[in-house]
């Protein structure tokens, strides 16, 4: 296993393209820790990772993030907002670093913005139609599926109180959406969240490690529609680099 990994490595090009993964699921399911732990097992393989997230910290986040406290946004307000600061996130960040060969994880993207935006009456469809029409598709969608009857006394823990995105009502809606986008969406893989913290890590990485191995074993991994997406396919080096970090220790 380590001379095929170091074959792989010697075969890296500048061409190498990076690694798109996001992770979703309503407020507390886990995200923010289960974000770190990959970060650290995907650098201990030797990758690069940039971590984000969304709203980001940028002047159409900060105005998303406010309002969670003073009281949100009109629908349409809000929604074009999310947008800005999504195009934004995509040209500063997301882009350039997918670019340069790294492994993008964000926490959030353009599915909690159809399931919020279609908890609060917009249009799903709609929704998902505009942000598929700008915004690049991520390698992996890992939704952290958890009851918000679960979830909510993590937040308020944490926190010591929960702000105006977090309602137990909307957001049982909220995941609902959020499962309908991981049966309609091939690139969204739904994990259960209630599980010990170690326990999920380790699933997660099977999960990543099993998927570059199907894509490994596909045609024409390149996607020439998307310039983020141009470059040599990173999967067998990502399968191998993932099997030998879950492979058992002699």
């Amino acid at each position: 296993m380590a001379q095929a990994l170091a074959r792989l490595d010697a075969q890296m090009t500048e061409q190498e393209r990076g690694i798109f993964i996001v992770f979703e699921g309503v407020d507390g399911a886990g995200k923010s820790t289960q974000i770190d732990m990959l970060q650290q097992a995907l650098a201990e393989v030797g990758y690069q990772v940039v971590t984000s997230r969304e709203p980001t910290d940028k002047e159409w986040g900060r105005k998303i993030r406010q309002s969670a406290t003073t009281g949100r946004m009109p629908l349409a307000d809000e929604l074009d907002a999310f947008i800005r600061d999504r195009k934004q996130h995509i040209a500063e960040l997301i882009g350039p670093e997918l670019q340069r060969g790294k492994i993008v994880l964000v926490d959030r993207y353009f599915y909690s913005t159809i399931a919020y935006q279609g908890e609060r009456g917009g249009d799903v469809a709609e929704i998902e139609k505009t942000m598929r029409e700008f915004a690049p598709i991520p390698d992996f969608v890992l939704l952290l599926d958890a009851d918000p009857d679960v979830t909510l006394p993590r937040i308020t823990d944490n926190r010591g109180g929960t702000d105006e995105f977090e309602h137990v009502a909307s957001l049982r809606r909220i995941r609902e959406l959020f499962l309908m986008l991981s049966e309609n969406c091939e690139e969204v893989y739904r994990v259960d969240a209630h599980q010990d913290i170690n326990a999920l890590h380790l699933e997660l990485l099977g999960l990543l490690c099993e998927q570059a191995q199907h894509r490994e074993r596909a045609a024409d991994e390149t996607d020439t529609t998307c310039p983020f997406r141009q470059g040599n396919s990173p999967w067998a080096l990502f399968h191998a680099r993932l099997s030998k970090y879950l492979a058992p220790s002699s």
